[in-house]
């Protein structure tokens, strides 16, 4: 009993877990070290060109010598799209999707221009925008200046439905790596029929026992 009460714990505490997009799980070393990763990656849906590398792509191709945040892999914006845009499916009940956007929020990232020999080029995105909406409406904003480093830039308060990263206006490339999100709180009835299907499972092996 003690054993399932603790899994119902762990399973509470996990649904408004932080979780990070880093990439590293997509084969881009099996792609010829870049290629680009369509329309959904871990359950977000993707609007725009979103591409993953390999650290040795990024820097045997372009003469650079930097460290992705998280090894072996980062994003970039597929073909220089100014907006590249994350959002995620509300499903019913039976895991179908409903036509509704789910919320969630956004947490940072980190981020650079894609460099080569390790500096500025014409194609390096000399800024990103990260933006948050929700219901059509912007709820919140942060801006970085890039660099040939990767630095965080920091994500903002409250629940989104839509995240939008932009880049400076041009068809001009940036890298990104730990893009940090989280899952929204269940509403109170879920958590709800969570302790009654917890509550009925430790009946029942009391019973047993």
């Amino acid at each position: 009993m003690k054993t399932l009460a603790s899994m119902a714990l762990l399973a509470a505490i996990a649904v408004g877990n932080a979780s990070v997009l880093n990439f590293d799980d997509l084969d881009a070393a099996g792609q010829g070290g870049a290629y680009l990763i369509g329309s959904s990656y871990d359950g977000f849906n993707i609007s725009g060109d979103l591409g993953v590398m390999t650290n040795s792509y990024y820097n045997n191709g372009f003469a650079n010598s930097a460290t992705f945040p998280s090894a072996p892999n980062a994003a970039y914006n597929g073909y220089g799209e100014t907006e590249i845009d994350f959002t995620l499916q509300n499903t019913t009940a039976n895991g179908k999707a409903n036509g509704n956007l789910s919320t969630f929020g956004f947490g940072g990232l980190d981020a650079s221009f894609w460099a080569e020999q390790d500096s500025s080029a014409s194609f390096s995105s000399q800024s990103i925008t990260v933006e948050g909406w929700l219901n059509g409406n912007i709820v919140g904003s942060s801006s970085m200046i890039l660099g040939a480093s990767f630095a965080h830039l920091n994500g903002f308060a409250g629940q989104i439905d839509t995240l939008k990263i932009k880049n400076d206006g041009n068809t001009t490339w940036w890298v990104i790596d730990n893009l940090s999100t989280d899952a929204a709180v269940p509403e109170p009835t879920s958590m709800a029929a969570l302790g009654l299907g917890v509550a009925a499972l430790l009946r029942r092996r009391a019973k047993k026992a």
